[in-house]
């Protein structure tokens, strides 16, 4: 069975192990008998205010990363120029003109031109000359 293991009860209920012998002295002072509130109370709020450090330092530091990664991702040099080079070919497809397909009468002209061509069409050359000098 397990009688080397097993620890017998003394006759007040306590193990063995809980006496102390002869040469520890007498009488045994209790241990722990005198817990300091102070001890304790200052462990708690040092505690305390060191998670709360520790959490604010992360998400300050987590903050800052992740908009320092937002910005090299989505608003790096890269996309400037792309965006760029997207602007400058626009402006120069909307100040060109250029038969797009003749045999249907397709063409593309500048926006200020075409509004020209428009207002003359259905109003008269009076009418785009007025319109110049309203612009």
């Amino acid at each position: 069975m397990a009688g080397d293991h097993s620890i017998e009860a003394s006759a007040h209920g306590q193990d063995d192990w809980f006496r102390h012998s002869a040469e520890e002295g007498l009488p045994q002072a209790e241990h722990a008998a005198h817990v300091s509130s102070l001890g304790l109370g200052l462990a708690f709020v040092v505690t305390t205010f060191g998670v709360l450090a520790m959490v604010i330092g992360l998400s300050l530091y987590f903050n800052a990363y992740t908009t320092q990664l937002k910005a090299t991702r989505h608003e790096g040099v890269g996309s400037a120029e792309k965006y760029t080079e997207y602007r400058n070919a626009a402006l120069k497809t909307m100040r060109e003109s250029k038969a797009v397909d003749r045999e249907n009468g397709v063409y593309r002209v500048p926006v200020d031109r075409a509004m020209d061509i428009i207002v003359a069409e259905y109003g008269g050359a009076e009418q785009a000359n007025v319109a110049r000098e309203l612009d």
